[in-house]
């Protein structure tokens, strides 16, 4: 199980600020890095749904969100997420599409994202700007022509802005 990189974390914020996002599902829990995340992003009114097929993952998913108090807003749903989806009825703000056969899901994850909520390709749409905002990041830096305080704030801005964009 891997976990998404630490420098992805700030995308659900961001995420969550541009569409209002307060649902989120996730397909692919691992250790629950992400659901936390996306739990924290959404704010005390957030609910996560999250799929994972490997019950010992699950189980290591669940007792990291009890320690950190997120198991009253994320609920693991156990099993296959091409038998779980079909399930699910209402719509979330945002549908992360991180596990399970992609093929196979894909119509259900489309129909299970709201409107103007982030589909299931969000990472695709926000990995290159974020690459992007890295280097430009890693070269400013470099280079000391900046102090570090406005270097690392001109990136955040640069990257808030172009994740913005992949939402339009």
């Amino acid at each position: 199980a891997w976990t998404s990189p630490p420098y992805r974390a700030p995308v659900w914020r961001i995420v969550a600020e541009k569409i209002g996002a307060r649902r989120f599902l996730e397909v692919g829990t691992a250790m629950g890095y992400t659901a936390a995340l996306m739990a924290d992003s959404g704010g005390p009114d957030s609910r996560v749904d999250t799929i994972e097929f490997d019950h010992d993952h699950a189980d290591m998913a669940e007792a990291e969100l009890r320690r950190r108090g997120l198991l009253d807003r994320v609920r693991i749903l156990r099993g296959d997420s091409a038998e779980i989806l079909p399930t699910l009825t209402e719509p979330y703000d945002v549908v992360f599409g991180d596990g399970g056969k992609s093929d196979e899901i894909a119509d259900d994850l489309r129909r299970l994202t709201r409107p103007g909520g982030a589909p299931a390709e969000i990472k695709r749409l926000v990995n290159k700007p974020l690459i992007r905002t890295l280097r430009g990041l890693r070269e400013s830096l470099g280079r000391g022509d900046m102090p570090e305080a406005d270097v690392l704030s001109k990136a955040r801005d640069e990257y808030r802005s172009a994740v913005w964009a992949a939402l339009e």
